[in-house]
């Protein structure tokens, strides 16, 4: 194992003004707009809370691609761990907004494999407690680091950096639509820094390490939906999750559906009902919840209600709701 003490690390492999030049109106551009589209991001998987099973991540990430900064082949063979971060110069029309970057590693035959990712709201480029407005027209230099890791790319396979303004399974939608603009090259050009591991001609044995006995899969949660449908007519995508655990004396069953708008992205919605229920020969305790979250431009709504029965029986009730400022999230 190396560690360094400094960042960037020595023998860091930094990738700035990834991509071409491309030509607009006759005018050599190094820069990419996109808008802001509350529904992007539909291959990225769940990661928030340990994962959702069945996590839900394709191998092929193509389907989500907005703005792709890709390189050369890399020499194979070669370890990189992350460590990585993503340093992007972009300006923007809204006073707000939300970048999602991927690491991907493209192999020969197009195939997008998801490396690592990391996401950030470009208010809190300074502190998560006190977000800050960004100026329209401005550019601001973003820091988005990336989850930790050690990868391998094979001889042959490129690197590719995409960016979306996006991640609706991970992150809520920000509260005002707009364009983004992505700087790839001269002063103000994106840059991805990877620390390099080399080849090791003398490689460390094998650890020995002790297998684990494997899982009952009876035990684990069973996912009976995870869907996303898209409304082309109302510009809306919806995530549907549904998942059950445990026994006949011992059940947990799980729904939930979100709901975003491309036309309006501080209008989201979650609706979750959750249900438990435990039989014992003395009695038979059910838990039923129902919750919503849902933000408008101004605030988040979170409303509960819980209902729990003994034999059919109400024994306790209880409904409850907050609203909480957005402040520029």
């Amino acid at each position: 194992m190396k560690t360094s003490g400094r960042w960037p690390p020595p023998g860091s492999l930094a990738v700035p003004g990834c991509g071409e030049p491309r030509r607009v109106a006759g005018v050599w551009e190094n820069r990419d707009d996109f808008p802001y589209l509350a529904g992007f991001g539909i291959s990225s998987g769940i990661h928030w809370g340990g994962g959702i099973m069945p996590w839900g991540t394709p191998l092929d990430q193509r389907l989500d691609e907005r703005t792709v900064l890709p390189t050369p082949p890399p020499a194979g063979g070669r370890h990189r761990s992350h460590g990585t971060r993503s340093q992007n110069s972009t300006f923007h029309q809204p006073p707000g907004g939300y970048f999602r970057v991927k690491l991907i590693d493209v192999a020969p035959d197009g195939t997008a494999k998801l490396v690592r990712y990391g996401g950030l709201n470009a208010t809190h480029r300074q502190s998560h407690t006190q977000p800050e407005p960004l100026a329209p027209g401005d550019v601001y230099e973003l820091d988005v680091p990336l989850k930790a890791m050690s990868y391998v790319f094979e001889r042959g396979h490129r690197l590719r950096i995409t960016i979306a303004g996006a991640d609706f399974q991970n992150a809520w939608p920000v509260g005002e639509p707009g364009v983004h603009t992505i700087h790839r090259g001269g002063s103000q050009a994106s840059h991805i820094v990877l620390p390099i591991i080399p080849h090791n001609a003398s490689p460390m044995p094998t650890p020995n390490l002790e297998q684990l006995p494997t899982a009952d899969p009876e035990q684990l949660p069973t996912s009976t939906e995870y869907s996303i449908t898209q409304d082309m007519a109302e510009q809306t995508a919806t995530l549907h999750l549904g998942v059950e655990s445990g026994d006949a004396d011992n059940r947990l069953q799980v729904k939930s559906a979100f709901t975003v708008d491309n036309q309006s992205p501080a209008t989201a919605v979650l609706d979750a009902k959750g249900h438990f229920q435990i039989r014992r020969p003395q009695f038979d305790i059910e838990i039923h919840s129902d919750e919503q979250t849902c933000s408008d431009a101004e605030s988040f709504h979170h409303t509960v209600q819980v209902r729990i029965t003994r034999d059919g029986k109400l024994c306790f009730e209880k409904d409850w709701s907050v609203v909480i400022p957005r402040q520029l999230n």
